[in-house]
């Protein structure tokens, strides 16, 4: 991926599921606006559908209870993205695809090959690419598969010290705190073995400085803008 080596002065701002806070999350109109507020990359869902179409969306149904792992993509929203129609529409911001395995009716594997698939499809010769999730299964499946593809590794509280292991053990580049437990002990330790560290959902000025001071390599947010205004 091409993050600047860690610790780089100033991090990368990046548009969780868009920008949220004028547009729809996960859409394309979302992903617009993030780059017209400041973002330079873009972080956002992607789950399989019954027909292995890899969909951008947050949770595991439609609004209208319309499950995407036994949908066609067909009969989705309109306002759902596939990944290569996100790729087309917004080609200069850099991606950060989180896996979402809750409630899906492949195999861990199959997924990370549908991701890896859409990876190779649309993204050829790109670095500013990295593959995130909750679930170090699918991200070792990744990594087995793929290790010239950046995986990370996302937690919440008490997750610090499992994420590290797992992170030297298979090879992930970068683990992904939440910002309510991100602190400079954390971002110390990351660096003593050379490994990124981004940081989300970061919505109120005081998080954007507190990142930002702390050294992380990319602050993740709902308004790109208001990141970009509290560097």
């Amino acid at each position: 991926m091409n993050w600047s080596a860690p610790g780089a002065k100033r991090p990368i701002v990046c548009g969780h599921r868009g920008a949220p806070v004028i547009e729809r999350e996960n859409t394309l109109a979302g992903f617009a606006a993030a780059a017209t507020r400041g973002a330079t990359w873009i972080e956002f869902d992607v789950r399989p559908t019954a027909d292995s179409v890899l969909a951008i969306h947050h949770d595991p149904s439609t609004s209208d209870g319309l499950r995407l792992a036994s949908a066609r993509y067909s009969k989705l929203d309109s306002a759902i993205p596939r990944f290569g129609d996100m790729v087309a529409a917004v080609p200069e911001l850099g991606l950060d695809i989180e896996m979402k395995t809750d409630d899906v009716d492949m195999s861990l594997g199959a997924f990370a090959d549908l991701v890896i698939h859409e990876i190779d499809d649309h993204c050829q010769g790109r670095d500013d690419i990295i593959v995130t999730s909750f679930d170090i299964g699918a991200l070792l499946c990744v990594r087995e598969r793929r290790p010239d593809i950046a995986t990370g590794v996302l937690f919440t509280k008490g997750g610090f010290d499992a994420s590290l292991a797992c992170a030297l053990d298979v090879g992930h580049v970068a683990l992904v705190p939440w910002i309510r437990i991100l602190d400079a002990a954390m971002v110390d330790r990351t660096r003593d073995f050379s490994l990124g560290i981004a940081t989300w959902t970061v919505n109120e000025p005081a998080q954007v400085v507190l990142a930002a001071a702390l050294g992380v390599d990319m602050i993740i947010g709902d308004d790109p803008k208001l990141i970009v205004d509290n560097l």
